[in-house]
Parts: structure tokens; C-alpha cells; sequence
């Protein structure tokens, strides 16, 4: 093969897999319009569903929702990943589903800071 093939078959494979984002975005976009959220996870059950009685929230001023994924790091500097699924307003804690499909709650109080990684339904 020579150079020239090797680039166009590369910008081929980068123009299918921006197509491809663009794509499961304006999916999650439609859902959103819907009020439907999609967590593909298969150990978010309808109960945890039901005990998040709020799906958005704000902390520290910046405006989380149900399906952001986001990076948790608390006080004793440990770190969490994975989906917001909501927040227990009676027991000021926030419910996520890590990447490990495990349900975790944890208090506002143990959390130092909370990095967005991305937004459901949003580009960029």
C-alpha cells in the first residue's frame, strides 16, 4: 500500500466514527426531548430508579443530571467514576452506577470535587 491510500482510508475511518458520535448524541438529544434517559447498565434497577428523587441537582454551583458521567474525588483522595443516576434529597447523598456496574451512594459531605467527564445529550 502506499501513503496515499493509508491517509484516505484513516480520514475514512475518522469521518465514520465523527458520523458515529454525532449520531449516538442526537439519539440522546430525542431521548432527552422524550424525558427518557438510557443507562445501559444492567444493575440500575427501577427501585434505584424510584429512591433518586431528584435527577437534577446542584452542588458547589455547578448543575449535574441523571446520566452525566462524571469523576468523583473525595476528601480522603480516593476516586469514583461512572453515571449519575440521581439524588436522595432526605439523606444528602448522590446516587451513581460505577463502571464496575455497582450502585454506590455517597454523602455530599465526603465529596471534595466532582469533574464532569460528559454531559448526556450534549456535544461537547
Amino acid at each position: 500500500m502506499n501513503t496515499m491510500t493509508v491517509i484516505y482510508i484513516l480520514a475514512m475511518l475518522l469521518l465514520v466514527s465523527v458520523c458515529g458520535y454525532a449520531l449516538v448524541v442526537i439519539k440522546e438529544k430525542i431521548y432527552l426531548t422524550k424525558n427518557i434517559i438510557l443507562l445501559e447498565k444492567k444493575s440500575v434497577t427501577e427501585t434505584h430508579l424510584n429512591e433518586a428523587d431528584i435527577k437534577e441537582f446542584m452542588l458547589d454551583g455547578d448543575k449535574y443530571k441523571t446520566g452525566d458521567e462524571v469523576k468523583v474525588m473525595f476528601v480522603d483522595r480516593k476516586k469514583v467514576s461512572g453515571i449519575i443516576i440521581g439524588a436522595i434529597k432526605k439523606e444528602n447523598q448522590i446516587l451513581i452506577v460505577t463502571h464496575d456496574d455497582q450502585i454506590k451512594k455517597f454523602s455530599i459531605g465526603v465529596i471534595k470535587r466532582i469533574r464532569v467527564v460528559s454531559r448526556y445529550g450534549k456535544f461537547f
